[in-house]
């Protein structure tokens, strides 16, 4: 089975809320048989755009063979475009990056997943 390069948006240490103000994202490729326990963030390599820019991110994305895109929110052209392009995009993605990184090596990440912790009330 071949590696599945993924591009998780980035905010800090969690997923960027919209696609079009990303600057940086983590490029990873994602290995049969890699499990959550194994997976960190030190296998990806970290890209610094210049500016915040949909076309660049897009241009970036498709240069660099990516399969599959994790994202916020995205436009609707944007996301036409990858899918396109034959680029899986998981959107709607909320949560740090850590635990994004072991469902997407775990295979369960879906769109629109919040993995922010839940709080107790108490």
């Amino acid at each position: 089975m071949i590696p599945r390069q993924a591009f998780i948006t980035l905010c800090g240490d969690t997923v960027a809320p919209r696609f079009d103000m990303t600057a940086e994202g983590l490029l990873v490729a994602i290995e049969p048989g890699v499990t959550s326990k194994n997976f960190t963030r030190e296998q990806g390599r970290l890209l610094v755009l210049a500016h915040t820019s949909s076309e660049e991110l897009c241009d970036v994305i498709t240069r660099a063979g990516v399969t599959i895109v994790v994202c916020g929110g995205i436009e609707e052209d944007y996301y036409h475009y990858l899918r396109w392009k034959r680029i899986e995009v998981v959107s709607d993605v909320m949560g740090p990056l850590d635990a994004v990184l072991a469902r997407l090596a775990e295979g369960t990440l879906q769109p629109g997943d919040c993995l922010f912790a839940q709080r107790k009330a108490g």
